[in-house]
């Protein structure tokens, strides 16, 4: 939601010199919500519940934001923007569990796709310098809802160097002329924000 982009945004600049380095699409701010358990899930993006839930939301964002200093958001343009949205997404809405589970139990060949691997995990990674989410291998279960006993072949995929955006100590990093042939031969650059990654030697 733009709240959590603005907040993501307001946070890292008031870490001063101990900046994350975050991709200020709001992610963080994002998983804080569902902690909260304020966060807006899909099933609710869809319903008449929807401008209920963002008027919640946007009155207490906008006490933060005015408390540093930040303009309020408007409430408003926000649930009509979405609510727009949502007559897109709205016929594809799914009960992805059941789905899931259907397939396995007609033995049906199931793949779940991780990113970022095990140093940006958010309980295993070089933490805070982390993501927010749970990209090894126990986030195939939190993010499917499938047993670790229905988990069968686990691949995992190393390079010969490491390589990262964002802040945070890099031991071994490459800041120099072999990190940058590294980062042109690997094309190591941020999904999101095509900021170039730093590189190391594993």
């Amino acid at each position: 939601m733009p709240y959590h982009i603005v907040l993501d945004n307001l946070l890292e600049e008031n870490r001063g010199n101990n900046k994350i380095g975050t991709t200020a699409r709001g992610i963080g701010p994002a998983y804080c919500d569902k902690y909260e358990r304020c966060g807006i899930r899909f099933e609710d993006f869809v319903t008449p519940n929807f401008s209920k839930l963002v008027k919640h939301n946007v009155s207490n964002k906008n006490k933060i934001l005015q408390a540093f200093g930040y303009e309020p958001l408007d409430t408003d343009s926000i649930i009509r923007e979405y609510e727009d949205y949502a007559k897109i997404l709205k016929p594809y809405m799914r009960d992805t569990i059941n789905i899931i589970h259907q397939s396995l139990e007609n033995d049906e060949n199931v793949l779940c796709e991780g990113a970022q691997a095990t140093l940006l995990d958010i309980d295993f990674g070089t933490y805070p310098f982390v993501t927010s989410s749970s990209p090894s291998i126990g986030g195939v279960c939190t993010g499917t809802g499938v047993s670790a006993r229905d988990i069968g072949e686990v691949y995992g995929v190393l390079k010969a160097y490491s390589s990262k955006v964002g802040a945070g100590p890099f031991l071994t990093e490459q800041d120099n002329e072999i990190g940058d042939t590294i980062r042109e031969l690997g094309h190591e650059y941020g999904t999101t924000t095509k900021r170039p990654r730093r590189c190391r030697m594993a």
